[in-house]
């Protein structure tokens, strides 16, 4: 059995980063992880209505096989169809939940489905584990690795090492979708980011400003919470800063390979007492982007506060299926404002609001709403205002 010490770990997170930035590196990554847990990795989209898969990148694996699960296999996947039909199994395809093969099917069953006989068993294959990195709707983003053995190989310390790396794996997920479009391109990067309607700061590990695209340059001069001193990022207050610049040490601790901190987001109130929702991510020195010094850092993201034709209520209720009033929360949420300011402003008792707050976490599928205002800010980079058009 793969043994996967502490070193093994810190060395696939820096790796994931490598990936987040560019999507050259995800092969790399995958030999890593099949390398560490002893059988072929590949990253793959699946449509759990049509049974359609799409493998974007895998390694150690036949391309054949790839092909064939793309086009056959994929509806004869028994640990999907489990994990669709299977009421108690349907918490495989949440967000960043780890599943093995192991939990739900057993060997009996899984050695009289075609899926096994004409396609694990002619490559050796026996188990899975994986995780569901994102999901729209019935469409996921999943990582996975299968072996050989029996049921039962995936031990309770890789179960765990593959926690470690889930969050992870969703930041780089997060952090590739806000930066780069399918037009994007090394040589016009800068301008890319100049043009983004998000705030974009690559932080030194003391929080020293490397980079600042206008958004964020505005952001850092306009009293909204975020700002400079002496070229190093600092909030309103002392304690706003330490909290801030912690955040980035421990980011670029973990993109330096000796840390496993995924980041997440900081609330920072501003001059205006309304605050702004950062976003804290790793990034390694050799992804750093776009020709900028090479050094470990983070890459602090937020929304432009200043930009008042964003994503209209009626436009978040299109996005995520809402009714108006948990659209206007979700807006006033995603535009820093507490929930009882905004429970005041509108209107409406405090546990009004929270009722609305938990439909709206229920049908963005998210559970905590500084995850909320994560997704927020990831959808309004890549839908725009007006849906992007």
């Amino acid at each position: 059995m793969p043994s996967i010490g502490e070193r093994t770990l810190l060395a696939l997170i820096a790796q994931i980063y490598d990936a987040a930035l560019d999507a050259g590196r995800w092969p790399d990554f995958l030999d890593s992880l099949a390398e560490a847990y002893g059988g072929p990795a590949w990253l793959f989209s699946q449509d759990l209505v049509n049974s359609q898969a799409s493998l974007s990148t895998f390694v150690r694996m036949d391309p054949a096989y790839a092909k064939s699960y793309e086009s056959y296999f994929a509806a004869k996947n028994i640990w999907i169809q489990n994990a669709t039909h299977n009421y108690s199994a349907t918490h495989h395809f949440e967000e960043g939940y780890f599943a093995a093969g192991q939990d739900d099917i057993d060997t009996a069953t899984l050695e009289r489905t075609e899926f096994y006989n004409d396609w694990l068993r002619p490559q050796g294959l026996y188990e899975s584990a994986g995780t569901c990195l994102m999901k729209r709707n019935f469409l996921t983003t999943n990582i996975t690795v299968i072996r050989g053995g029996r049921p039962g190989t995936f031990q309770p310390e890789e179960r765990e090492a593959f926690n470690r790396l889930i969050p992870h794996l969703q930041r780089a997920v997060q952090v590739h979708g806000q930066l780069f479009s399918a037009s994007l391109r090394r040589n016009g990067a800068v301008r890319a980011l100049e043009a983004l309607t998000i705030g974009m700061i690559l932080a030194a590990p003391d929080g020293r400003v490397v980079f600042a695209n206008p958004v964020a340059e505005r952001v850092l001069l306009g009293g909204h919470g975020l700002g400079v001193g002496s070229g190093i990022v600092c909030g309103a207050t002392p304690a706003a800063t330490d909290r801030l610049r912690h955040a980035i040490r421990k980011a670029a601790a973990t993109g330096g390979g000796g840390g496993d901190d995924p980041g997440g987001v900081i609330r920072l109130a501003g001059a205006t007492g309304r605050s702004l929702a950062v976003l804290v991510s790793p990034i390694t020195p050799e992804a750093s982007p776009f020709g900028l010094p090479q050094e470990p850092g983070a890459l602090l993201l937020f929304a432009d506060p200043g930009r008042k034709q964003g994503v209209s209520p009626a436009e978040m209720a299109d996005l995520y299926g809402l009714s108006q009033a948990e659209a206007r929360l979700l807006k006033a949420l995603a535009d820093g404002e507490r929930l009882a300011d905004y429970a005041r402003k509108a209107g409406i008792s405090l546990n009004t609001a929270k009722t609305q707050l938990s439909q709206v976490f229920s049908k963005t599928g998210e559970n905590r709403q500084s995850d909320l205002i994560r997704r927020v800010l990831s959808d309004l980079t890549v839908h725009g205002p007006n849906g992007g058009r």
